[in-house]
């Protein structure tokens, strides 16, 4: 972990110069698996690197591994308490086991309304914690759907 960290430091520290040159920003994703794997590193990288050219999308599915899913409601609270105020934007996705969970130890991600996360929850934390300005993105197909089980 620690040797990754390092890389990861050490490609931000390479890529800034060009970035901040042409004016342009880089979102990151987290995922529960990637070096920015959870809030509280998407937190730092975002206080240790104020000022610079780098986001954060907020994608609760992404950040939620299986184990976590008895859970979720707190998982998901965190979540948007820390990152909903400074994402650069947020994915909105479901999440659902399948055949293949077990083994690899991932959720397979669903339009919203089509897994297993408590959707008006997540459409309160939204609400709570997201200012409108804010982007939301949704999986593509079926919108509608989507909008309804998010209460928007």
């Amino acid at each position: 972990m620690r040797a990754g960290h390092d890389r990861f430091k050490a490609f931000l520290d390479e890529i800034e110069p060009a970035l901040r040159l042409h004016g342009r920003t880089l979102c990151f994703r987290p995922h529960h698996r990637h070096v920015l794997g959870d809030v509280h590193a998407s937190v730092k990288l975002l206080r240790d690197r104020a000022g610079g050219p780098f986001e954060v999308l907020l994608s609760p599915g992404d950040l939620l591994a299986p184990s976590m899913l008895p859970q979720a409601e707190d998982h998901l609270a965190r979540m948007f308490a820390h990152l909903g105020p400074v994402a650069a934007a947020v994915l909105l996705t479901d999440v659902a086991p399948d055949a293949e969970t077990a083994s690899n130890g991932l959720l397979v991600a669903r339009r919203a309304g089509e897994g297993v996360l408590p959707m008006p929850l997540v459409a309160r934390l939204l609400a709570e914690h997201v200012p409108a300005e804010t982007p939301v993105i949704l999986l593509p197909g079926g919108v509608d759907a989507q909008r309804g089980a998010l209460g928007l």
